[in-house]
């Protein structure tokens, strides 16, 4: 009897983690049935824009700086007018670049700022899913590589049925 009891624990070990399922959601088709998302993308667009403009303009500014501080180098690279030319050309460089990083940041805290409620309701959905289906764990497979694919682990329907049923 006691030699039994090692292959017991094994066999209870291993039909206990074959309770633990793995579900797989396909983020992108979750988020592409909220039609809050496509709305949200139009109003970043615009934002995205407005900053594009500016930074447009500041391109052109400097295209004109770097022209005439290449043409006055040129003329005499040692003449005070060329070397202030050049160090106007290198400043406007530095400020086209931190502009762009800046734009980027403003857009991304945007865009977090509007997806934010949306996410935290898909998040809430997949759980309240996983938690009724006993998952352990769930996968997007939008983002992750997925080499096979039981049809009845992708939850994806049911988190879609799950948001809209809220």
């Amino acid at each position: 009897m006691k030699k039994n009891i090692p292959i017991l624990v094994t066999l209870l070990f291993f039909a206990f983690q074959s309770k633990a399922q793995l579900a797989i959601v396909n983020g992108q088709k979750v988020i592409a049935s909220m039609s809050e998302f496509a709305k949200i993308d139009t109003l970043v667009a615009k934002e995205t824009a407005g900053y594009a403009a500016e930074y447009n303009k500041k391109q052109a500014a400097l295209n004109k700086l770097v022209t005439q501080a290449d043409s006055l180098y040129k003329l005499d690279a040692k003449a005070p007018n060329a070397i202030k030319a050049i160090g106007d050309a290198q400043t406007a460089d530095k400020d086209l670049k931190a502009y762009g990083e800046m734009a980027n940041k403003k857009i991304a805290e945007y865009k977090e700022l509007l997806t934010k409620p949306y996410t935290e309701k898909v998040m809430a959905a997949i759980k309240t899913v996983a938690l009724r289906g006993k998952y352990m764990q769930v996968l997007d497979s939008s983002t992750t590589s997925v080499l096979y694919l039981n049809p009845l682990a992708d939850i994806t329907d049911q988190v879609i049925k799950e948001i809209k049923q809220k």
